[in-house]
């Protein structure tokens, strides 16, 4: 009998907390909670059908992210499914064949040796031309080279001191800080002699194509969307609280992202995840395992991460791995692949992260940038992926710039000429943006000829 009360009392008790939960984390339409995208808008010269006469605006405008062109594509031809990977991805992304680099090594493995990895190396580093900024790897494993992550060793050379203990702090290594760390550069292998890399990796190819597709599709979507910045009741994986905070409360409401700053360090049982939410960006949150992210809807282009010390660990993590964030819908993820100790500088910075995709950047530049000791960290995701930057349309013979390329505080100028020839002069006021937000510049067909610079203000 007691037995049987035993068991009826627990089976209420779960009922209960089910209910509990579903209430606590009821959908939501986040849609009429987003403030409306604001946009600056500036409009030179005025429409004149005559003038027009089919040709359109030529605009120069500064380069703000990396392009398909200066990707490299890394292939092993030993591995079916990387063969495959790479096939869709340079037909997708028409990735030049001449960046295509080839390499065998033994397939299935999730670590490779550090001695062979350097020869495979080489390798690459005689195929890869000057003009090469960034590689994406086509194959899922290996992920780890000895104590770095595949990526971060592809990028900087393995180089075990990278990894050892340089001074104690609570036994944990003190890590070493990357150059393109927080950096403003669009060619951080011109700049620091760095080529941030990623891996193209999922569970199967199918997983692979439809990330890959994610990608694609977010490419100038300039969305209207939510992040989600969780602190959880694991304080140990919650040391980025402060960053979420900072984030959420500096972010602008002009920009058209809403994010949230949740804060569950008191620990109550239900709040340390979120569930059925839409129109997610960004979730960024510190657990060994995150409960129900599938219930989620991620729009194309969204980034999540856990910190944790194995979610780099792509199969057979003893924790959850970083390709169910790929599987649930993101487009990108980062973890490490040893244990790293919970020094912030080894995970994102989302501060730095959500920056700069806003701004145009592309995910692996927005990711790499976030992280500013990547070395035992692992980036997978399609690598340009871009949901914001420019984005072009034509109406009653003007040329449309929609941009978020901006950066808030700067100055800019649009200038102008009959010919590319002829001196520029300015052809707008002054521009300066107090936060993140989008910008709109209506140009006329005459003349035919912009610049849009940064300029120095008075």
């Amino acid at each position: 009998m007691r037995r049987f009360l035993l068991v009826i009392t627990t089976v209420l008790l779960l009922i209960i907390l089910v209910i509990v939960i579903s209430i606590q984390n009821k959908p939501k339409n986040l849609l009429p909670e987003i403030q409306p995208q604001l946009s600056v808008v500036v409009s030179i010269g005025k429409a004149t059908q005559s003038k027009c006469q089919g040709k359109l605006p030529q605009i120069n405008l500064p380069k703000s992210s990396l392009s398909a062109d200066q990707l490299a594509l890394i292939v092993n031809d030993n591995d079916a499914q990387s063969v495959a990977v790479a096939n869709y991805y340079q037909q997708k992304r028409n990735i030049l064949s001449e960046n295509v680099i080839h390499v065998s090594f033994q397939a299935g493995i999730n670590e490779i040796d550090p001695h062979v990895f350097k020869s495979i190396q080489l390798g690459i580093n005689a195929a890869t031309t000057p003009k090469i900024q960034a590689i994406v790897l086509s194959f899922s494993r290996p992920f780890k080279v000895g104590c770095m992550s595949i990526t971060s060793a592809l990028s900087f050379g393995y180089d075990e001191e990278f990894c050892q203990q340089k001074r104690k702090l609570n036994n944990c290594r003190y890590p070493q800080i990357s150059p393109y760390y927080a950096s403003y550069s669009i060619a951080p292998f011109t700049d620091f002699g760095i080529r941030p890399s990623m891996m193209l990796a999922g569970q199967d190819t199918a997983q692979v194509i439809q990330m890959i597709d994610r990608g694609i599709k977010s490419d100038g979507t300039f969305p209207r969307a939510v992040g989600y910045l969780q602190v959880t009741s694991d304080r140990a994986r919650s040391v980025r609280a402060q960053e979420f905070s900072d984030l959420a409360k500096n972010w602008s409401v002009n920009s058209g992202w809403a994010l949230q700053y949740l804060d569950n360090s008191a620990g109550k049982i239900t709040s340390d995840f979120i569930i059925e939410k839409n129109n997610i960006l960004f979730y960024f949150t510190g657990l060994s395992r995150v409960p129900l992210i599938e219930t989620n809807s991620y729009l194309p282009g969204a980034i999540a991460d856990h910190l944790t010390s194995s979610g780099g660990v792509l199969f057979n993590s003893p924790q959850m791995s970083i390709l169910s964030w790929l599987k649930a819908g993101a487009t990108a993820s980062y973890g490490t692949v040893v244990e790293p100790c919970n020094f912030v500088a080894k995970f994102s910075d989302p501060r730095i992260l959500v920056s700069n995709y806003y701004r145009g950047q592309t995910a692996i530049e927005a990711y790499w940038k976030s992280v500013a000791s990547p070395y035992e960290g692992v980036f997978v995701g399609e690598p340009l992926a871009k949901p914001m930057g420019v984005k072009r349309s034509l109406s009653n013979e003007r040329l449309s710039l929609k941009l978020s390329t901006l950066e808030p505080g700067k100055t800019y100028q649009v200038y102008s000429a009959s010919t590319p020839e002829r001196p520029y002069s300015p052809a707008s006021e002054l521009i300066t943006l107090e936060n993140y937000q989008v910008i709109e510049i209506n140009f006329s067909c005459e003349p035919l000829y912009y610049k849009l610079i940064e300029v120095q203000s008075p």
